[in-house]
């Protein structure tokens, strides 16, 4: 009989890249950028100028991480919303 006891550490499979983590990532680069804007370090409008890739990036991540019909179908629609989008820049 396994028991765990109370204080142990449970046990983790390691970091895994999902939707919600590339949404957080990608929010701080978003920041960074505009900092960098502000300190005169870039120009976030060349840059800003493709956000539409972040729909791709998430809907490639829920396609590859879901197992569920819907969940592949949603991150299938991000990420052409997303080219779309970026082709009309």
């Amino acid at each position: 009989m396994n028991r765990m006891e109370l204080g142990s550490p449970t046990p983790t499979s390691g970091f895994r890249m999902t939707p919600q983590a590339v949404l957080g990532l990608l929010i701080v680069a978003l920041g960074l950028i505009l900092t960098a804007d502000n300190l005169g370090w870039v120009d976030a409008d060349r840059l800003l100028q493709f956000w539409p890739l972040i729909l791709t990036a998430v809907g490639v991540t829920k396609l590859l991480q879901s197992d569920t019909t819907s969940g592949r179908v949603f991150g299938g629609v991000l990420v052409l919303l997303g080219l779309v989008m970026t082709a009309d820049e």
